[in-house]
C-alpha cells in the first residue's frame, strides 16, 4: 500500500474504524486538528531552535557581546546540560494524569515563550542596554526554557501513544 497525499491517510484512518486507546473514534477532524497543532508546535519549535540551541550565535552573544565571565558560561552551559534530568520528572507527572494533551500543549508553549523573551532581551542590548542585566535575563530565559522544555517533550510521545495505540 502506497499513499500519496494526507487526504488519502486520513481517508484510509476513516474508513477504517480506528479508535484511540479510550474506544472514541479517530475521525477526520481530529486528525485535522491534530496536524495543525503539530504544524503550529513544529514551526513554534524551529523559531525556540533558532533563538533558543546553545550553539554558537548563542555563546557568542552570551561572551563577547554581554560580557559574561568564563565561570558564567561554564555554569550557564552546564546547567542546561543538567537539565535533561527533568525528563526523568516528566515520566512521573505524565504517569499521574489522567490526560496528556493539555499538560503537553501548557508546557510546549510556555518553554517556547521564552524565545521571544530572550530575543527582546538581545534587541535591548543592541540599542544600548544595560548589558549585565539583560546577560541574567538571557541566562535565565534559557535554563527555563531547557527544564520546561525536557519536561514537555516525553508528552508528545505519550500524546501519541494515547491517540494512536499499538498493534498487537
Amino acid at each position: 500500500l502506497q499513499l500519496t497525499s494526507l487526504n488519502e491517510l486520513t481517508m484510509l484512518i476513516c474508513m477504517s474504524k480506528i479508535e484511540d486507546t479510550k474506544g472514541r473514534p479517530i475521525t477526520k477532524k481530529i486528525i485535522k486538528r491534530s496536524m495543525t497543532l503539530s504544524l503550529i508546535g513544529g514551526g513554534f519549535g524551529g523559531i525556540w531552535f533558532l533563538l533558543n540551541a546553545p550553539q554558537q550565535i548563542l555563546i557568542i552573544l552570551i561572551k563577547n557581546n554581554l560580557g559574561a565571565t568564563s565561570s558564567q558560561l561554564g555554569l550557564f552551559l552546564g546547567i542546561l546540560n543538567f537539565a535533561s534530568i527533568f525528563h526523568i520528572a516528566a515520566i512521573f507527572i505524565y504517569a499521574k494524569r489522567s490526560t496528556i494533551k493539555p499538560f503537553y500543549m501548557t508546557m510546549g508553549f510556555i518553554h517556547r515563550s521564552f524565545s521571544f523573551l530572550i530575543a527582546a532581551a538581545s534587541f535591548a542590548v543592541a540599542r544600548g542596554g544595560n548589558p549585565k542585566l539583560f546577560l541574567y535575563i538571557i541566562m535565565i530565559s534559557s535554563v527555563s526554557t531547557f527544564l520546561l522544555g525536557n519536561m514537555a517533550g516525553s508528552g508528545w510521545w505519550a500524546w501519541m501513544n494515547e491517540i494512536i495505540p499499538g498493534r498487537n
